[in-house]
């Protein structure tokens, strides 16, 4: 987490006297470095897995990049047009108004914007999971700790600018304070866990991304999950498989999900598995719930590129130029039937809409567990992991549930409503986990107001910076 404070603060400090051009230069720049590096499995998706030419992967990966820098820019471009000097105020008053005020709304701004871009990756809140600052979690979210961390970066910047010890003082207060008053919250139980506990296990497939959709391995695949189900399937329990872990389309093999049927009613069990629907001449990425109670849910956020085409203008005819499968999955509805099972409400996520802490939090509402389903294998083992891992926590911590993870590659897990790790399956192993969770019911301060205390927070500052320097500059 140190870097977390460092490289934003660098980038300020040089923001502080910065023309408005350099300030876009410097920003952009950042943001190319961010995300270069932090989501180079979009490279790895395109070239090993899609097949696509190192060129082409490469083009794409870097164009995505740039799209994502663009707001880093225009945070670049506003805090150096606003921390010019003016003939009457000094450098150190212009350099604290903007640290202090300016830079953390702006930072904030550009994460938020990543939602539109399909990226809700890498935001600095996360950042924050190994300090005292995730005990807040519950009450802010991770946009609140990003606008803290933000705001610890201005200070950290402004503490090597100015020579004045005095306001060196107040600088690291500012710095420091909300790591400590963040301690109050430690051990702070929001919602109510269910005394009865609900055996679960999760099957964690390894199935290898380059023949998972070959015909000639969907036997030994199908079969692989069935035995691996049938080894830790108990009396009322619920079994979690894979995101597409049925890789046929389930009407063309009604034998087959009989058999699994008949596997958890027998049991007086559930199992929940991934599968690609077909309903209406559409295709769905889709989670299936089996049992005496049944239900669908059709993932809402589908994955630029690798489900659906992103600005098909722009790359449908590069797809047919270089032979790459162009993706043609449909966005479920937002409205969905509720996912239940012996009276315990399911909030189903597919995939990266873990991602999506405004989403999750406006599908909580009833609902007593988080069931993640996801195939991490189109990234290799890459970063990309433990990152949907990490997100994964963070939306635990935020909720206050436990969230039952199954990945294909890994990491799978169970995951305490304080946004801890219970139980992990080891990377790239054909395993599975067991253990007991509960039913989870009320709600965290987060669930009740969402993020409007903190754009409210950023508004604010906004305004008293706008109107501290119009007074400075009058």
């Amino acid at each position: 987490f140190p870097l977390a404070y460092i490289c934003p603060a660098v980038l300020c400090y040089y923001l502080f006297d910065s023309n408005p051009k350099q300030g876009m230069f410097y920003g952009f720049c950042f943001g190319f470095a961010m995300f270069i590096f932090g989501t180079s499995w979009v490279y790895i998706s395109f070239h090993e897995f899609g097949k696509a030419p190192a060129v082409i992967a490469m083009g794409i990966t870097v164009f995505i990049v740039m799209i994502m820098a663009l707001p880093l820019s225009l945070v670049g471009f506003i805090t150096s047009s606003m921390s010019r000097p003016t003939k009457h105020a000094s450098k150190h008053r212009k350099n604290a108004l903007i640290a202090l005020c300016v830079f953390p709304p702006l930072w904030l701004f550009s994460e938020w914007c990543h939602r539109f871009f399909h990226a809700p990756f890498l935001f600095l809140g996360y950042t924050q999971m190994h300090t005292s600052l995730y005990n807040a979690a519950p009450i802010i979210g991770v946009y609140g700790l990003s606008l803290i961390t933000a705001t610890g970066c201005g200070a950290l910047a402004l503490i090597f600018h100015t020579n004045n010890w005095k306001h060196r003082s107040y600088l690291s207060l500012a710095l420091l304070l909300p790591l400590i008053l963040a301690f109050a919250f430690k051990g702070t139980q929001w919602t109510n866990i269910h005394s009865k506990a609900l055996p679960i296990a999760i099957v964690q497939g390894d199935v290898d991304q380059n023949f998972k959709w070959n015909i000639k391995y969907r036997r030994s695949i199908l079969q692989d999950y069935f035995q691996q189900t049938k080894k830790v399937i108990k009396s009322k329990s619920l079994v979690i498989l894979p995101e597409a872990a049925i890789v046929a389309n389930p009407k063309k093999i009604p034998g087959y999900m009989q058999k699994i049927k008949g596997l958890a009613i027998s049991n007086h069990a559930h199992i929940i598995v991934g599968a690609i629907t077909r309903q209406h001449n559409k295709k769905y990425n889709s989670l299936l719930l089996i049992g005496k109670d049944t239900g669908i849910y059709h993932k809402r956020h589908l994955v630029p590129f690798g489900e659906y085409t992103l600005l098909p203008g722009i790359f449908a005819p590069i797809f047919k130029l270089v032979d790459f499968k162009e993706p043609n999955l449909a966005f479920g509805n937002y409205d969905q039937q509720n996912l239940s099972y012996n009276d315990v409400n399911i909030a189903p996520l597919i995939c990266y809409e873990v991602a999506y802490s405004n989403e999750v939090l406006q599908h909580m509402a009833n609902k007593n567990i988080i069931v993640a389903i996801s195939d991490n294998s189109w990234f290799g083992r890459s970063i990309a992991l433990d990152q949907l891992l990490q997100m994964t926590m963070m939306r635990a911590k935020e909720t206050g549930r436990y969230v039952l993870a199954a990945n294909n590659l890994g990491v799978s897990a169970i995951i305490s409503p304080r946004g801890k790790l219970i139980k992990t399956a080891n990377v790239g192993k054909r395993t599975t986990i067991s253990g007991k969770v509960h039913a989870v019911t009320g709600s965290t301060p987060l669930m009740k107001w969402g993020y409007w205390p903190t754009w409210v927070a950023c508004f604010l500052l906004l305004i008293f910076a706008f109107f501290k320097r119009k007074k400075i500059h009058d």
